[in-house]
């Protein structure tokens, strides 16, 4: 890995005079920085927008939908001088320094709402060219360290043609239900006449899991391509670099199987088969499953790798169920130290809030976990799920473009409402359940209801006012600053979000599971109820004499 983003090999002449710009290559080199500096020197032709570019780097991955410990980095887009060899006028170019991270990480690129560059690796120390021209759709990395680059891009468009040229497979209970519809049917007949995509379909059975089994046992060849691109690799690759892609590479592959073993099969083992068969079923899942290849890796890639996170959760939950043992039980039984943790604290962050009480499987699991950055994840995750904490102070506008905060209401119990405007959950979730309780009893229990859009556009906010809020109640919309604290401290991967916090502004309850609006409003009245009660014991001097 170097220090020093230099230029291309060879020196690349061009035309002073000439009106074709575009034909230059990249000249202006990053500046030498320090040791564990990673530059990046970018040079982007955009048609449609000159937005700054938004890198986000994440020092650990922890789950899919976790933000926690990202960083985001903004760049303004800047022109060429003509003497720095940025000739075509319309290139703009970026620059980023990075330093808060130590091991390799995971950063994406993101123009506005436009993703260029998602989850790519990225090592402490390189030195990186970008290239990217949206308006002929050309992605090209340069630079001393283009090669780990060059090769995970390389790696991910093989893994995407191959997908892209396969039949997309739909996982039903019975294909001839769908098709029984003379029009689907025919629909489904002509696209199979054509020259094109293709949909497959696998109904649960013998015959899908037994594909997706022995899709666990044909890595080798299905991997020649990615292997053989790989290979082509390894010379300019440093044995750290080379183990980690190899290991994203496998683990790339192995997950969708265990996936669709997991998510979609084993519930339905008993229906497929029983006695004997049944057992050898079961045996055989566990046998393939533990034939997975983990040997061989260094053990910085596996506390580095997101596919290999991912597909160990997914086959230590399968183990777990196959064995009717405790997921914590499993995971200790087959790791241990750094790698026990990270996998223990990845199953939290991917499915704590699954749980009918996070707060007990949090302690269970959680309690285990020793070392760092895990130890520091498990504690963030507890502000996700814990009660009787204080909710931070958020910053908001009301329509009149008035600035307050939460901390600047009075003491009542308050249900925030939060979510976004174009969101028909949100607006289901406020219509039948959280406006209809606040007027039937919530006012009467001394609730307080207040509407908190996360919408980026004021005037799609005040306009869907009446389709997702009440003009009746407190309406704000969140400023940037604090949403992010909004989705950090408490975990927001979704909307509707609501908090229920008691008059000293401590949450007590988060969004309640309910199978319809009676049970809601059985729910929230014993809450409202035991949190009242509760008060007067805690504040003995608000009781009536």
């Amino acid at each position: 890995m170097s220090q020093v983003a230099g230029s291309p090999t060879g020196n690349r002449s061009f035309d002073a005079d000439s009106h074709h710009p575009g034909r230059e290559e990249y000249s202006t080199p990053a500046q030498k920085g320090e040791e564990n500096t990673t530059l990046i020197y970018g040079e982007i032709i955009n048609p449609d927008s000159l937005s700054p570019l938004s890198l986000t780097l994440s020092p650990y991955y922890f789950s899919k939908k976790s933000r926690f410990m990202n960083k985001t980095f903004n760049s303004p887009l800047s022109e060429g001088t003509f003497f720095d060899g940025v000739i075509d006028s319309r290139v703009r170019k970026f620059e980023f320094t990075l330093d808060q991270f130590q091991d390799p990480a995971y950063f994406s690129l993101e123009l506005e709402d436009r993703m260029l560059i998602k989850n790519m690796l990225i090592r402490p120390g390189d030195s990186l060219k970008i290239k990217i021209d949206l308006s002929a759709t050309i992605l090209l990395f340069g630079g001393p360290d283009a090669a780990f680059y060059e090769a995970q891009w390389l790696l991910d468009r093989s893994r995407n043609q191959e997908s892209f040229d396969s039949p997309r497979t739909l996982v039903i209970s019975s294909a001839n239900n769908l098709l029984s519809d003379p029009k689907n049917d025919s629909l489904f007949q002509a696209a199979n006449d054509q020259f094109g995509a293709r949909l497959e379909f696998q109904t649960f059975g013998k015959k899908g899991l037994n594909k997706a089994l022995e899709g666990l046992g044909n890595a080798e060849s299905e991997l020649y391509s990615q292997l053989q691109i790989l290979k082509s690799f390894e010379p300019k690759l440093d044995p750290e670099s080379y183990d980690l892609l190899l290991l994203e590479t496998y683990a790339s592959y192995y997950k969708p199987f265990v996936s669709t073993i997991y998510r979609f099969y084993f519930n339905e083992l008993d229906r497929i088969a029983e006695g004997e068969e049944l057992n050898q079923i079961r045996n055989k899942i566990e046998s393939q499953l533990l034939g997975i290849r983990d040997g061989g890796f260094l053990l910085k890639s596996k506390l580095i790798s997101a596919p290999y996170l991912d597909l160990q959760l997914d086959k230590m939950t399968l183990l777990s169920l196959l064995n009717e043992e405790d997921f914590g039980s499993v995971v200790s039984a087959n790791f241990s130290g750094a790698l026990k943790d990270r996998i223990l604290t990845g199953f939290l962050s991917a499915n704590l809030k699954r749980y009918e009480n996070p707060t007990q499987t949090l302690e269970s699991l959680g309690s285990k976990v020793e070392s760092s950055p895990w130890k520091e994840r498990i504690q963030s995750l507890a502000n996700s799920v814990s009660t009787d904490k204080a909710m931070p102070s958020l910053n908001w506008t009301d329509r009149e473009g008035r600035r307050s905060s939460s901390d600047q209401l009075d003491d009542s119990p308050t249900l925030y409402y939060f979510y976004f405007s174009t969101c028909p959950h949100s607006a289901r979730y406020f219509k039948n359940y959280l406006f209809p309780f606040y007027r039937e009893k919530g006012k009467d229990l001394g609730l307080r209801l207040i509407a908190v859009s996360v919408d980026e556009d004021p005037d799609l906010w005040v306009e869907n006012i009446p389709h997702f809020s009440a003009e009746e109640i407190p309406n704000y919309r969140l400023e940037p600053d604090s949403k992010e604290k909004l989705v950090s401290h408490y975990e927001v991967s979704g909307y509707p979000f609501t908090l229920l916090t008691d008059s000293r502004g401590k949450v007590i309850s988060f969004k309640l599971s309910a199978q319809d609006y009676p049970d809601f409003s059985r729910k929230m009245t014993a809450i409202l109820n035991s949190s009242g009660e509760n008060e007067k014991e805690k504040n003995p001097k608000s009781k009536q004499p």
